[in-house]
């Protein structure tokens, strides 16, 4: 706990966790990786992370000249990904979410006719969705370990292409139909 710091701590940030899928399609066997940090962030005690996403064993691409590729044999898949663990890892996939949820939303929308989500409306979609996730003896983990919960990205865009977003201030945004 209280191992989440810059830039992870700035309330602005979506601050992503890491969880283990197991290697299988079901989320029944998902477990929070022993090394995603947990909240509260380390300075001003916010809560934290605000999702996990998938960050164990996770193939990247690469360069044979990298240092990683050269000095750690063991993560080498081929000759051009490596296999690798962490929370940069599941930032990248959540990063990959959050594209492909804009791109749903403005669709749905028509943009650039009318507006696009705001990165506050992205980070409370994605939090709103997310799957609560339960450790091996199925109780639920603490939302300092998994914030909303697994990142659970058919939620998002299905929320996501519902949203109005040229709703003027104050008005509904789900809209009905």
């Amino acid at each position: 706990y209280a191992g989440i710091t810059s830039p992870g701590n700035a309330p602005s940030a979506l601050t992503v966790g890491a969880f283990d899928d197991k290697g299988t399609a079901t989320r029944a066997d998902d477990l929070v990786s022993p090394y995603s940090g947990r909240g509260p962030t380390w300075y001003d005690g916010l809560a934290k992370p605000d999702v996990l996403a998938p960050g164990h064993r996770m193939v990247s691409n690469t360069y044979r000249t990298e240092t990683l590729y050269k000095n750690y044999p063991q993560f080498v898949v081929d000759s051009n990904h490596l296999r690798l663990s962490g929370t940069s890892m599941a930032s990248g996939v959540a990063a990959g979410a959050v594209a492909v949820l804009l791109e749903a939303n403005r669709t749905a929308n028509g943009y650039p006719a009318r507006p696009s989500l705001t990165p506050n409306a992205v980070k409370a979609l994605v939090q709103y969705t997310a799957i609560r996730m339960h450790d091996a003896s199925g109780a639920e983990y603490d939302s300092l370990t998994q914030g909303g919960g697994a990142l659970n990205l058919a939620g998002a865009i299905t929320v996501g292409q519902a949203i109005d977003t040229a709703a003027p201030v104050g008005a509904w945004w789900l809209l009905m139909g």
